[in-house]
């Protein structure tokens, strides 16, 4: 009886961990034939972005029994379009798919505190000096912006966020990369068909909060050192550029630089990577805003197409939207350990802060 007790214990201690794509893992090779079918049948117009596997069309299973009990069905097909994010034509595409599609709901890249790209008119021109990217703080309230930013993630994780900004700001402008467009195209599409636009993403302050927990001191010392030394100084680089160059035709100035960290530090792949892809794939789903929905559009980064297409088609285990979001009650560990965190956290929200003020 006691070994079964200290099992259950231990399993529910135990971080539920998301389930990766295999390395060789083809969404397109895997699911284009029958999307294919189901694209060139009823909207042939959408047939090239088909073939080039920019546009994944995802019907529910055949066999698809709901767990649930309170009358929740997933959508019947969920669309997946993934943007390139460096030009007009992204946008352009954009609205192609959910004219021709007429979704109830079209499911965006994006969070609560990033949701503003989506109505300023500066982001549908090309970027100027200034190198606006998804990271800004922007909002008509800042002060509620800030207040959000902290009361999710915390004082280091919000200066982080700022550091981060300035960092993608720097990127768009050396990888000429535009951003937002394909977000105010989708906004300005969905009002015209009446589709409820949805905010997909998981916000930004968690994820980071998330990342920056996995890592040990030693780790968040070198971690600052690649984000202030080695983005800053091209010379000086630790992260290869000509990847980044390779990430750019697939992703944003923001997902090149978070892919580009999750790769110098593993440790941190699962917050700004593999969970941020479930997430994404549940929000098209399992989100009460798909709830009974016939076909639901979602505009995301082709970065995040593959784990996005997996995480779709293969069964989560026993993880939940709370798993992903995290817990805003503090545990015994963390009450236990309110003065080292406070002190820790202090000192480190001093070193982010004079870090932003140098690359601002």
């Amino acid at each position: 009886m006691n070994s079964l007790k200290a099992v259950v214990v231990a399993a529910v201690a135990e971080p539920r961990k998301v389930i990766r794509p295999p390395k060789d893992y083809d969404h397109r090779r895997i699911l284009q034939q029958r999307s294919r079918a189901i694209i060139e049948s009823e909207y042939p117009e959408l047939k090239d972005l088909s073939d080039e596997g920019t546009l994944i069309a995802i019907p529910r299973p055949d066999d698809y029994v709901e767990r649930r009990t309170d009358g929740y069905r997933e959508p019947e097909v969920v669309f997946v379009l993934g943007t390139a994010h460096v030009s007009v034509q992204a946008a352009a595409e954009v609205e192609r798919v959910i004219s021709a599609i007429q979704p109830e709901n079209v499911v965006v890249e994006l969070c609560k505190s990033r949701s503003s790209v989506m109505y300023e008119a500066s982001a549908i021109r090309k970027l100027d000096n200034s190198g606006k990217n998804l990271l800004d703080m922007t909002g008509e309230n800042m002060i509620e912006t800030f207040q959000r930013s902290v009361a999710l993630g915390g004082q280091s994780a919000l200066l982080l966020r700022l550091l981060l900004s300035q960092v993608a700001s720097r990127m768009a402008n050396r990888l000429n990369i535009e951003a937002g467009m394909e977000f105010v195209a989708a906004r300005r599409a969905a009002e015209a068909i009446d589709a409820q636009v949805v905010l997909g993403d998981r916000p930004i302050e968690v994820t980071l909060k998330r990342a920056w927990k996995s890592l040990s001191l030693r780790q968040k010392i070198n971690f600052l050192k690649l984000v202030i030394v080695g983005f800053q100084y091209s010379s000086s680089s630790l992260v290869d550029v000509k990847k980044l160059e390779e990430i750019r035709k697939d992703d944003d100035a923001v997902n090149a630089m978070l892919y580009a960290l999750a790769d110098a530090f593993p440790e941190v792949a699962e917050a700004l990577v593999f969970e941020r892809d479930l997430y994404l794939a549940w929000s098209l789903k399992r989100s009460k805003a798909v709830n009974g929905t016939k076909r639901v559009v979602g505009v995301l980064g082709k970065g995040h197409m593959r784990g996005v297409c997996y995480a779709l088609t293969h069964d989560s285990g026993n993880l939940r939207f709370r798993d992903l979001a995290g817990s805003r009650k503090p545990s015994p560990d963390d009450v236990r350990n309110t003065i080292g965190r406070i002190a820790l956290e202090t000192g480190i929200f001093t070193i982010l802060w004079w870090s932003w003020t140098q690359l601002h």
